[in-house]
């Protein structure tokens, strides 16, 4: 579907596939989204995530979608109550059974999950026609400024030897297969300044997703660069990919790196622009007290009769055990 066309019809126009998809945020943005009509503009046909809390969180959200917005009583209870979780598989064995297939915990790169993958990546793509969609964003600890401060302390560390640098390039290689209509590709902001063999990692990144697939244009969805508020498929430069959280009712000044790419056979800059693309900042900040004002107010639990006045003085009372090792 040529990009700009109108999101109608009775179901999704576009299937997702999610690659160290962590406890599915991308996920869970993209599935919000509706179509004219009410129906889910986007499916998320397959989550990939390794790591074992995270999938938990990615399964049980996998399994919640199945139900839209009328999620199962049991869930509402346990979060009311608390407890143990609910046995979703004895419950809702048919959803269950669903979400263990789209929410895989497999770790990219070995060959038993390349196996896999092929498999389901070429029977998404063609059952699509190429209405897909590829999201996720590599692991950062090579690329973080923290992680970086900390392999510079080991004495042994070399950082062209680390394939943490090189995770990035099982999305490549998954994007080529999957050859999809738009990809969403986030990570740190720290990603701008690693390099390797004195070259910069992003510049290398930015190429080999251009040239992946049948081949895309990147898109910088807030640029400070003229060219891409142009909306032109010249190269943008590497800090316009830089989204700024705080500038788009983030009440937190969270940066990081966002790539969008398009499939050049279906570019139309006219289009990008009429969806809003580059996104325009706000001119207001949206505070933590915008965020959680609403909330009902929230008892500190000392006693039936409690104040702020007593919460106060619990605190400082604990805070001097704690720090002086004394009574108030």
């Amino acid at each position: 579907m040529p990009l700009g066309e109108e999101m109608s019809g009775p179901g999704p126009k576009f299937s997702v596939v999610d690659l160290f998809a962590g406890p599915g945020g991308l996920a869970e943005g993209f599935s919000s989204v509706t179509t004219a009509s009410g129906a889910p503009a986007f499916e998320i046909e397959l989550s990939v995530e390794k790591e074992k809390a995270a999938h938990s969180t990615l399964l049980l959200r996998t399994f919640l979608r199945r139900f839209r917005s009328r999620l199962p009583i049991e869930y509402r209870d346990y979060l009311r109550q608390g407890g143990l979780e609910p046995d979703w598989a004895k419950l809702y064995p048919g959803e269950w059974e669903s979400a263990q297939q789209d929410a895989l915990q497999l770790e990219l790169g070995l060959a038993e999950t390349d196996a896999i993958l092929d498999v389901r990546i070429d029977e998404i793509r063609n059952r699509n026609g190429g209405n897909t969609v590829l999201i996720g964003g590599p692991p950062c600890q090579a690329y973080s400024l923290a992680g970086r401060a900390r392999n510079r302390g080991i004495a042994s560390y070399v950082a062209e030897n680390d394939p943490k640098h090189f995770l990035y390039e099982n999305y490549i290689t998954i994007l080529s297969r999957l050859r999809p209509a738009a990809f969403v590709m986030e990570n740190v902001k720290g990603m701008l300044s690693s390099s390797l063999n004195s070259e910069f990692i992003f510049k290398r990144i930015l190429a080999d997703l251009q040239e992946a697939g049948d081949g895309y244009v990147l898109i910088a969805l807030s640029p400070r660069g003229r060219q891409q508020q142009q909306l032109t498929p010249s190269e943008p430069h590497p800090s316009d990919f830089i989204l700024r959280g705080e500038e788009f009712g983030l009440p937190q000044a969270r940066h990081r790196v966002i790539v969008v790419g398009i499939r050049q056979s279906d570019f139309d800059a006219a289009a990008v622009s009429n969806l809003g693309c580059p996104l325009t900042p706000s001119t207001s900040r949206t505070t933590v007290e915008d965020v959680l004002g609403g909330m009902p107010r929230l008892r500190c639990g000392l006693s039936r009769q409690d104040s702020s006045a007593a919460w106060r003085k619990a605190l400082k009372e604990a805070a001097a055990v704690c720090v002086f090792g004394r009574g108030a």
